[in-house]
């Protein structure tokens, strides 16, 4: 059923897993501004990924995850949650633990799938199976709001907001690599972390000399803590 304006003053997106995720999420954020426009939106995300919404216009808090498996964490980050009094959470991708977090402070209304184990603890549920790959991610997280009464419509809205810090930082590491602000190239991230199968190094050393030869476009090859092996690999697999 739809719920009321009246009925939501504080929301909370919940997102505690990684960058690729955080940034699929940032289309609910206008959407639920515009369906709540008087509610005071927040954030729920790991420390490194604070930076992609804290400067994001329909985001009014940032609350970070601590991931520790410890009681300890548990009741610092639950804390924090139960003091904002939340009507409603969100959670596009749920573990367990964030899920019980939710439940525990309280929250009125707590959205999620509704083919977990632990789907008990939402009591607006969307029944649609991710695993099958059978629409976009953003398209997934769209529907959740769906089960709010928000109408879906037009294009999905990416909303970024770079420091210039973070912008000087990233025309120095160009410069440095012989690569000038106006020219366009083609960066790949090989690795994912652990969070997915991996593509072979030799497929994307393949793809980074077909980007070169059929687009004509220099190619970076970036990696996460723990990649360098792997990036090097790519590097080195390249002919050209």
């Amino acid at each position: 059923r739809t719920v009321l304006n009246a009925d939501v003053k504080n929301i909370l997106l919940v997102r505690t897993d990684r960058i690729g995720d955080v940034i699929l999420s940032l289309p609910m954020l206008p959407l639920l501004k515009r369906r709540f426009p008087h509610a005071r939106i927040s954030v729920l995300v790991r420390s490194y990924t604070r930076e992609l919404v804290e400067r994001h216009s329909c985001v009014d808090e940032v609350l970070v995850y601590e991931h520790e498996d410890s009681v300890r964490s548990l009741w610092n980050t639950l804390k924090h949650i139960r003091a904002r009094k939340f009507d409603l959470a969100i959670i596009p991708y749920p573990r367990f633990r964030s899920t019980f977090l939710m439940f525990l402070a309280g929250i009125r209304l707590r959205v999620g799938t509704g083919y977990r184990w632990y789907s008990i603890l939402f009591n607006r549920k969307v029944y649609e199976h991710r695993k099958d790959a059978q629409r976009h991610e953003v398209e997934y997280n769209l529907n959740l709001l769906r089960s709010l009464g928000i109408e879906i419509d037009g294009a999905a809205q990416f909303e970024l907001t770079i420091s210039s810090s973070a912008k000087k930082a990233v025309d120095s590491f160009l410069a440095e690599n012989l690569i000038s602000g106006e020219e366009k190239f083609v960066i790949l991230h090989p690795g994912s972390g652990g969070s997915a199968r991996d593509w072979r190094a030799e497929n994307f050393s393949e793809l980074g000399d077909k980007v070169k030869a059929l687009l004509g476009l220099k190619v970076l090859v970036s990696g996460g803590k723990g990649e360098d092996r792997l990036v090097q690999n790519v590097v080195e697999g390249m002919k050209t």
